[in-house]
């Protein structure tokens, strides 16, 4: 009995061992069987390390073809449906492709890459991400503009913000002479000087961005053009510290009188010293110190486009109640008038001699105090300067007669170094 029982287990074990071997090999068969299918199957080299540039309404795909040897087409898709075929002769270059596919709509895209051979065999996919550019990304992005405008004596500072994929600038504003000039500016400066004198006030800047959206694009997009101004007006203080009285021959010296408590030379005018005065002469005295009209010639001491002046005199019966005011870049002694300021011709021969009339002034009030403005016409640059004192608050002129101011001052538009 015992012997019939062991025989019975070992029968019963043996068929479960080979009722489990035969579902084992039937699983193994159904996993393998797919492979088993595709054997046959032949694959065609892939273009691989796809690098896909985008431009402005195109794209271009670059791939390596070394493992595309067998391949005689090649097929990019992208979005639900769009796809061109390409022959492989019309995009190697070496072991490199180069597909460009132009008109492309705006927009991002996943691109896939397969290749096929002569039998119609294919290969396994390659994809990558590219963006075709049009008008809304131009539109979207932020131009380099002035975000800060300032101006100095002598010049107009241009503080740019900085933004990202800018390339190129280009940068024009409108000049004083009338024309439009470009100045050079790169994307990265935060900082462009522009010669004031050069600026007109109220005018145009001009600054054009260049955009390359990635480091590989294929074109490079021009935003809007952005259009500041320069300030309508600017004006500054013309610093007296540099000013001197040039004493030429037919220049007024001023009193040296002592019985008058004198003297009282020109100097006066620019001392920033409302208490002391410049007064003319009499006919005991030095005789260039005698009269009215009379002038006084001052070197600025830096060349400025003068906008006004003040004239600040106390009351007296000779307080200026008419005055004018010359200029003159450069002064050699051919600019040098030889007749006296009382000579009727004196104007023609300082205009002879390269001066010009700036501005031809009555004082208002009580003559004292004013501040006369420089026609725009006549605001040209200019280092030395003429006083010239035209009558007094008594109305006398000629021999005899004088005139006294304390103090001058200039303001100018541009205000240029002599360094």
């Amino acid at each position: 009995m015992k012997i019939d029982h062991i025989r019975s287990l070992l029968i019963a074990t043996a068929t479960g061992l080979f009722i489990s071997l035969f579902h084992s090999c039937s699983d193994i068969n159904e996993i393998q069987q797919p492979f088993l299918d595709q054997a046959g199957r032949i694959y065609v080299g892939k273009i691989d390390s796809l690098q896909i540039n985008g431009g402005t309404g195109r794209v271009e795909i670059v791939g390596s073809a070394r493992y595309a040897r067998t391949a005689r087409t090649c097929r990019v898709s992208w979005g639900d449906s769009s796809q061109r075929e390409f022959a492989m002769s019309e995009i190697l270059d070496g072991d490199s492709v180069r597909i460009l596919l132009n008109d492309i709509p705006e927009g991002n895209y996943m691109f896939s890459v397969q290749t096929f051979d002569e039998a119609g065999n294919k290969s396994i996919k390659e994809s990558g991400h590219g963006i075709s550019y049009g008008e809304e990304y131009r539109l979207s992005c932020t131009p380099k503009m002035v975000v800060k405008l300032e101006t100095n004596p002598s010049t107009v500072l241009l503080h740019w913000s900085l933004i990202d994929h800018a390339v190129r600038m280009k940068v024009e504003y409108d000049a004083q002479d009338g024309t439009v000039k470009e100045v050079a500016v790169s994307p990265d400066d935060i900082l462009t000087e522009i010669p004031l004198s050069d600026c007109k006030l109220g005018g145009r800047i001009i600054s054009t961005t260049y955009i390359l959206p990635e480091a590989h694009a294929l074109d490079t997009i021009i935003l809007e053009p952005m259009v500041q101004y320069f300030p309508e007006s600017a004006e500054f203080p013309v610093d007296k510290t540099l000013f001197r009285i040039m004493n030429l021959p037919t220049d007024n010296t001023g009193c040296t009188y002592v019985h008058w408590a004198g003297p009282f030379p020109p100097e006066y005018l620019i001392d920033d010293n409302t208490a002391t005065k410049f007064h003319t002469g009499d006919t005991f005295d030095v005789p260039t110190s005698n009269g009215v009209p009379c002038h006084v010639t001052i070197d600025l001491g830096v060349r400025a486009r003068l906008s006004k002046y003040r004239v600040f005199a106390e009351l007296a019966d000779w307080t200026p109640s008419r005055i004018q005011l010359w200029g003159i870049d450069e002064l050699t002694p051919e600019n040098y008038t030889t007749l006296s300021s009382m000579d009727p011709g004196w104007e023609d021969e300082a205009r002879a001699k390269g001066w010009t009339l700036l501005s031809d002034n009555r004082a208002g009030g009580d003559f004292t105090d004013n501040t006369y403005t420089i026609p725009d016409d006549n605001k040209i640059t200019t280092r030395y300067i003429r006083i010239r004192f035209m009558a007094s608050r008594s109305g006398d002129t000629g021999p005899n007669t004088f005139v006294l101011a304390n103090e001058l001052y200039f303001w100018a538009n541009v205000i240029e170094s002599l360094e």
